[in-house]
């Protein structure tokens, strides 16, 4: 008989852990909630957070409806009062894969997602924008257009130039004209594009010189002492999670 009511305590102990466990986990999972905002047609600006003019909601919408109708891109601005506990990363990714930014055969998407709390942004791009917008061109297009107007809290300015920098990259690679990029922004996007393409030329020159030394030295090894040398609800779009964040 003891050994039956001790065995009945020790289930009850059992299940009560699992009960505690339970509540832990429905307690996370409640504060792990992420805004999905409810899309409608033509509408790419979704404002939780409360920072952007409706003069630069409509601008930037009608850029990137327009934008939509001559690439087929799908570019979507999000903000958020605060990320609910999630890193920008994890949030941005789960936010654009749940919406299928950008088109389903191309992967054609990028989300600005901006946390007006938590003062981060992160351009989280689709799979088919990858070679395009490279983690270290979403980098730059941060550092150039949105963070120095985030310090001064001009969110207006900083989601107008970020959208302009990002459709400028897309208008360029598609070879089509938008006419809701300003001469600044395009100006700016050519030199550092320029830029770009002469560091990658040195970058270039400089592996084939360490390659041609390294040729050199295995060569003179081996005809000496025999050496070793050896080294160590859009479209239905998806991102993989490439990006940056700021």
């Amino acid at each position: 008989m003891r050994t039956k009511v001790m065995y009945l305590k020790r289930v009850l102990l059992l299940m009560l852990v699992l009960i505690c466990f339970g509540c832990l986990s429905g307690c996370d999972s409640k504060t792990k909630e992420i805004y999905v905002p409810e899309v409608k047609a033509d509408i790419y600006v979704y404002d939780k957070g409360g920072i952007i003019s409706n003069e630069i909601k409509k601008k930037t919408n009608d850029l990137l409806d327009e934008l939509e109708s001559k690439t087929s891109a799908e570019v979507v601005v999000i903000t958020v009062p605060d990320l609910n506990g999630y890193d920008i990363e994890s949030y941005a990714n789960k936010l654009f894969n749940k919406l299928g930014i950008g088109k389903n055969t191309d992967d054609n998407g990028v989300l600005l997602l901006i946390s007006r709390d938590d003062k981060r942004v992160r351009l989280e791009i689709g799979r088919g924008f990858e070679s395009l917008l490279t983690d270290s061109v979403s980098g730059r297009i941060l550092d150039d257009y949105f963070v120095p107007y985030r310090e001064k809290g001009d969110y207006d300015k900083a989601v107008d130039q970020t959208t302009q920098a990002v459709c400028k990259y897309i208008a360029d690679e598609s070879g089509v004209f938008l006419s809701g990029i300003s001469d600044s922004v395009s100006n700016s996007v050519d030199e550092s594009k320029e830029e770009s393409s002469i560091n990658l030329f040195l970058i270039i020159m400089l592996i084939i010189i360490i390659v041609f030394v390294v040729l050199v030295i295995s060569g003179d090894d081996s005809n000496g002492s025999g050496g070793y040398f050896g080294g160590g609800s859009f479209g239905g779009g998806f991102s993989g999670g490439g990006g940056a964040s700021r």
